[in-house]
Formats: structure tokens, sequence, C-alpha cells
């Protein structure tokens, strides 16, 4: 099958030819490409070999020390100090301090974007199956979630009945983890309860890792404690574990555990110091990552400029918000006299007044919240109370955040302004969505009906 756009549960696939092609770049590139401009441990480089392949620096890390000089700020290269600039152990830096991308990664976002997820797993399988310090550094790693884990290997593209983790670990011929790696695709139907029911049948203890950048840990936690809570399955918090965001046993056995690209990297590149080969793959790993953050720019592909789908998902977004909003005036929740419809860059929807029934309270936009959608996850939908006069926000985050804290919702602050998130009901026909998000504004509403009513202050908004 080629890399035209068909799908295998609902992810588009590599050919065979092209993964074996890949295969034949990342262990060519291993060889042939640096190993890593200049090592960066958790504190300073203990040695480093520099010499020139094509036009890079090279240098090999024989170990880790203190602070360089004393000072955490610092590395070493080329007989002379650098400053530290803002980077993560194991960056590669060109002579200038800058970080630099490999060729590998750059060939993946180029060619393959749509599938950098699936590379990323099967090049760190490859250097888990290639390396047995990068082996036991993995084992470490999970046996501080599981101290009983015994020694395992791992392998990719196993399929079983409606399943389909990124990799199965295990021990012989039974099976003991599962690792789903994450960048920023969405969980599928399956994950996390279809996973953790498929360990249960397994001897204990299991283990479900999901692998994720870290600025998607806390969204992406919500979300699997969500869809454990509507699977009716209960946690019990686990015992803390280096490196592990969060890990907790579930009551169906297995333990659901998450934690970072980085820290997987970093506990590797640690095993791996006199590993040279293990640790040049795991540069070109871990300059994939980077290269996969949410903020690079991604080359277009043909097939995301004409999926219809994109824009008429904007369109029902809008026509949702336009349809709660409606509701929201219907049922005197709501007052948009004088005001209008908003957009800009980051955002589309409108603003509104809260009423209650002493009056028009703060007012609120309400929409498409791109910035947020993209750093949470969550929803695209928010309510965003401004500060100043208008939006209150001084006033509504007191009775607001601890609120959606009881209810499960989430709160965040940006700046001087306080936004809410607005869940979409998923399956739903969109009348039911209406009608939840509607029921959703009613209930802030009633929160905030206890605060003073001021007069309006909205001259710039009409």
């Amino acid at each position: 099958m080629s890399f035209d756009g068909t799908e295998i549960g609902g992810s588009p696939q590599i050919s065979c030819s092209s993964v074996f092609s890949l295969a034949i770049v990342f262990a060519a590139l291993r060889e042939f490409f640096f190993r890593c401009s200049y090592c960066v441990g958790p504190h300073a480089v203990l040695q480093c070999r520099s010499h020139r392949e094509g036009a890079m620096n090279v240098c090999e890390c024989a170990g880790f020390v203190a602070p360089l000089a004393g000072n955490p700020k610092a590395f070493y290269t080329n007989g002379s100090v650098r400053p530290f600039i803002s980077c993560q152990p194991g960056d590669c830096l060109s002579a200038k301090g800058e970080r630099m991308q490999t060729v590998f990664s750059h060939i993946i976002q180029k060619r393959f974007p749509q599938v950098n997820e699936d590379v990323a797993t099967d090049a760190l399988a490859y250097v888990l199956e290639s390396s047995l310090a990068a082996r036991n550094g993995m084992m470490k790693l999970l046996r501080g979630v599981a101290r009983d884990l015994p020694p395992l290997r791992f392998k990719t593209q196993q399929t079983k009945g409606a399943i389909r983790p990124d990799m199965w670990g295990y021990s012989e011929t039974e099976l003991r983890v599962f690792v789903e790696n994450k960048f920023w695709a969405g969980l599928t139907d399956n994950q996390p309860v279809s996973y953790l029911k498929h360990l249960a049948t397994y001897t204990q203890p299991t283990i479900l890792l999901v692998i994720a950048p870290a600025a998607r840990e806390q969204s992406l936690w919500r979300e699997l404690s969500r869809r454990l809570l509507d699977g009716e399955i209960s946690l019990s918090q686990g015992d803390a574990a280096p490196g592990i965001a969060h890990s907790f046993a579930t009551q169906l056995g297995p333990i659901l555990a998450l934690t970072s690209w980085t820290t997987v990297l970093s506990v590797l590149e640690h095993a791996t110091v006199d590993d040279p080969g293990a640790r040049g793959d795991l540069v070109q790993l871990r300059a994939l990552c980077d290269a996969s953050e949410v903020d690079a720019f991604t080359p277009v592909s043909p097939a995301e400029t004409s999926d219809q789908r994109t824009p008429a998902f904007m369109l029902q977004l809008s026509s949702i918000v336009q349809a709660v909003v409606d509701c929201g005036v219907a049922e005197n929740v709501l007052d948009v006299g004088g005001l209008r419809p908003q957009s800009s860059w980051e955002r589309i929807g409108r603003y509104a007044r809260v009423l209650s029934d002493r009056g028009a309270g703060p007012g609120v936009w309400l929409g498409v919240h791109f910035p947020l959608w993209k750093e949470h996850g969550t929803t695209p939908l928010w309510a965003l109370f401004l500060g100043g006069d208008f939006g209150r926000a001084q006033e509504v985050r007191p009775l607001i955040e601890p609120w959606a804290a009881k209810n499960g919702l989430l709160a965040v602050s940006i700046g001087d302004d306080v936004a809410l998130a607005l869940e979409i009901p998923v399956g739903e026909e969109k009348a039911g969505v209406i009608r939840s998000l509607a029921d959703a504004i009613k209930a802030v509403a009633a929160v905030l009906a206890g605060l003073p009513i001021k007069p309006s202050a909205n001259a710039e908004l009409e």
C-alpha cells in the first residue's frame, strides 16, 4: 500500500517500501551524521572530542560531572566556555550554541509529516532492540512504575482485535506493557479503556505507558482520566516514580502512567553514555521530537489542503456557537444588545453579557479560541472573561475557578483574563450539543449571579 491517504484505523500509513527506505536512511544516518555538536548533560560535559565531519562539529560525551567551573549555565567546546542557551539534555548545538536539526528529522517533517508518530515509534523500538544499555534504561523507567516487571523485549506493528498499541513489551511470550506514543494526535476511541481491559487478561503487574510532549502532559491526562470516569473505571494513586508525571493503578489491574518524550530520551541518553551508536540514534530521535513541537511549521500536504472536512468542521463550530448564543438569549441567560460578533487571527466568536434575575452581569466572549485549543486540546470552544470593566475577570476568577475544579472543568488564566473550556459532547446530534452547551452557559450564569450589578462598559465592543 502506498502512502496515498489510505487509512487503517483512522491513521494514514506508510507503505512497506517507504518503511524499508526509512529504515535504510535511519541506519545510514547513525554512521554519517553528527552524534551531537555538543553533548549537554544534566550538568555539563566531562569531555568532548571535537573534529569535523563534513561541515559539522562532532563531540562524544564521556560522562557527566558537576557544573563547569561552578557555572551551571555554561558548556565547554573547542577549548572555550560558551553561554548555556535554553536547551534540554541531549540537545544538538552548533558552534554558535544554536540548536540543530538532523537530516533525519528534516526528511520526516518534509516528506512524511502526517506519520511522524509512527516513525518516532519505529525509531524508539529500533534503539531498544539494538542497544542493551537503552533497553536497561527503559526497564529502569518502567520499574519505577512497577518494580516487579521482568526483563522485556519490545515490538511494534502488533494488532489484536480492534486495538493497535504503538509498542508491545513482552516477557518471553507474555505481554506485560503497552507503550502509546503521542505528539499532537488525539486519542482513538479505544484509548485507554480497551487497552487496559486487554492488559488485564495477563499476569500482573502490567502497564499502559503513554509518552507525549511535556507541554501536553496535563491536558492529555485530563482526557485520559475523563475516559476512565466515563468507562466507570476507578483509579488509585500509585507510588511516585522518577520521571513519571502521573501513575495510577486501575481497578482492572493494569497501571496507567504518563511521561514525556523529554524524560524518556533523557533516561535513555544517560543509560547509553558508553554506547555512542545508540546515543547517535537518540540524538536523531530527539531532533524529530523537537521538530514535531506544535509550534513548529510543518510543510502542508496536498491531502490537508484538499480535505473539505476541515472547513466543514469550522463552519459547524461557528453554527454551534451562534445557536448556543441564540438559545441563551431566548432563555434570558445572555444579552447581546449593542454587542457585536468578533474575529481575529486567534479567535472567532462574539461578545455577550451574562444575565441574572437582578440584571446584566459581566461581559463574556464565546467562540473558537485557537491558541487555547492548541495549548490544552480539551475543546475548541471557550468562554473568555476579559480583565477590565466589561469582562470583570478579577471578580469572575475567584468564583469560576473553584466551581470549575469541583465539576472537572478546565479554567485557565491568561494575563488579566480568565477562560473556561466549554466541552462539546461527542457522539451527539446537533440539538443535543447545543442543549448541553446552553446548559453549561446557564450554569456559569448561576455561579456569577451573586456579583454586583454595574453600569455596562462596552463602548469599544459595540
